[in-house]
């Protein structure tokens, strides 16, 4: 009976050591990984220097875009930089909701970095947005970039477009040129009273000032709708041609600079600062001027690209014509300060940082 009793003891020590080894801590130093965007990195214990952090960044175009393919190389590099512990996902075409819902789903938090185009949002980025205007004397990227930060440099009006978000990039795209679908005109007068696809409030009414009728959506719409006959021409950034293939689409370009459209990219503040002082350095040194100064390469090399594969009818505006566009766009100048007075800004104040902005440039 003793032995059967000390072999029970024995079997019931072995059985409590076992238990006991089951709840060892995981080889990462926790028994799950934690909830959230950031999890254990390594295999020496949750040190700050261990964390891995998940980001989401949304933006509109295709994968295939020049966007999609620069921001493509760009995550990379973040993740090279920070050692792989900023990991960020695409997510193209505004998988996470409508092209419109993008700046609230990144100030909301469904998202933690964007990239997109104020014209989309009218009212919420004034200033950004007023850079779109016609004929500040932008001449490219680089222009953009420098005419863009001086701005905001010097416009606390800008700044405080950004109090949800940290800007980590702004510049302008490709020049914007008028192109008609079918048929071909002299100049100006054969796009009056035709329906003109544009994005923005003040390109829309320099197409009014013009007497053509400007109709906005996004660009993924616009091939088919000049194929229905919904529109007959579009003022677009020329990178367009490439990424929505509307070299099959349009008949005819013009080479007169219209204006060159504003692209951002923003990171909301809670998820900039989830992150660890050497963390945030990765951000910092990837972000700002240089960074925006990459973007605008690509896109003005790619619209020199789209311009020259254009096989249809390329044409430029009698002199007359071009003064037609100065005088519209003056007007459509004071139609912006006249807005932003109503809105409780200086609209003159802000148009003279715009003219300062561009006599930097010469």
């Amino acid at each position: 009976m003793k032995k059967m009793i000390a072999m029970l003891l024995v079997f019931i020590l072995m059985v409590t050591l076992i238990a006991c080894g089951s709840e060892s801590k995981s080889p990462s130093g926790g028994s799950s990984l934690p909830s959230g965007n950031v999890s254990s990195g390594s295999d020496s214990g949750d040190t700050a220097s261990d964390e891995v952090f998940y980001f989401k960044l949304d933006y509109p175009d295709p994968a295939t875009s020049i966007i999609g393919v620069f921001l493509t190389q760009w995550v990379e590099e973040i993740k090279q930089a920070s050692d792989g512990r900023i990991q960020i996902e695409l997510f193209h075409g505004a998988t996470l909701g409508a092209v419109t819902d993008i700046i609230d789903n990144l100030y909301n938090g469904v998202s933690d970095l964007a990239w997109t185009a104020p014209t989309i949002y009218t009212g919420r980025f004034p200033v950004t947005e007023g850079m779109n205007l016609p004929l500040l004397g932008i001449q490219s990227g680089e222009d953009s970039v420098n005419f863009a930060w001086y701005v905001y440099e010097n416009s606390k009006d800008m700044q405080n477009e950004y109090q949800l978000s940290r800007l980590l990039g702004v510049y302008q795209s490709a020049p914007n040129l008028l192109c008609l679908g079918e048929g071909t005109t002299e100049g100006l007068d054969g796009f009056k009273n035709k329906v003109v696809k544009v994005q923005g409030a003040y390109p829309s009414h320099l197409m009014n000032e013009l007497g053509i009728s400007p109709i906005s959506f996004h660009n993924s719409e616009l091939y088919e709708s000049i194929q229905k006959g919904v529109v007959n021409g579009f003022l677009v950034d020329v990178t367009t041609f490439a990424t929505w293939n509307l070299y099959e689409v349009c008949s005819q370009m013009f080479d007169y600079p219209f204006f060159r459209s504003t692209l951002f990219v923003q990171m909301n503040n809670d998820s900039y600062n989830s992150l660890p002082d050497d963390l945030k350095a990765v951000i910092d040194e990837n972000t700002g001027k240089d960074f925006s100064f990459r973007m605008a390469e690509a896109f003005e090399k790619a619209g020199s690209d789209c311009i020259e594969s254009f096989t249809g009818v390329k044409s430029s505006f009698s002199a007359a014509d071009i003064k037609t566009l100065e005088q519209a766009a003056a007007n459509v100048h004071q139609i912006w300060i006249n807005d932003m007075n109503k809105m409780g800004y200086d609209g003159e104040a802000i148009m003279n940082i715009y003219q300062d902005a561009g006599a930097s440039l010469r």
